[in-house]
């Protein structure tokens, strides 16, 4: 087996789609140059009749592990500052700013929960007094500038 013979089609945020001449297959990666892909290529092509899919893009925010890299930093810089928590009054003003964001993807379930879609966020968002949520935390702010982190 040899490698594909790789050229770009699109870029989707921080992955390149190359699609390989040889076996026509897509290939995604976070390289951005052919001469840096690598991939095997059973050396026969697919079907003329054949496409690959298209490529989507969802707005469903950061996956799991990013949401968890992100939560994990905003904990620790909350910890750092002292674990200061906003009022009801100052949690509800941020919950209000998140749910009229573009951003913000409702829960299908009930509607009065959701999470921001923000590549550097995508947190939980509720109105509720819970102090497991940057929206309690004084010294977090949106990432988009939506509400401040509160002195």
């Amino acid at each position: 087996m040899t490698e594909c013979v790789v050229e770009t089609v699109d870029t989707v945020g921080e992955w390149t789609v190359f699609l390989c001449k040889v076996c026509g297959r897509r290939r995604n990666s976070k390289r951005s140059l052919p001469s840096d892909i690598h991939f095997k290529c059973p050396g026969y092509p697919v079907p003329d009749n054949w496409r690959p899919p298209p490529l989507s893009v969802t707005n469903d925010g950061p996956g799991f592990a990013q949401r968890l890299v992100n939560f994990t930093l905003a904990s620790i810089q909350h910890a750092m500052a002292g674990m200061p928590t906003c009022t009801q009054a100052e949690i509800a003003a941020r919950y209000d700013a998140c749910r009229v964001c573009e951003l913000y993807k409702p829960d299908k379930n009930n509607p009065d929960v959701g999470r921001c879609t923000h590549e550097k966020c995508g947190c939980g968002v509720s109105g509720v007094e819970k102090f497991v949520s940057k929206l309690a935390w004084r010294d977090q702010d949106c990432p988009l500038d939506k509400w401040p982190a509160i002195d």
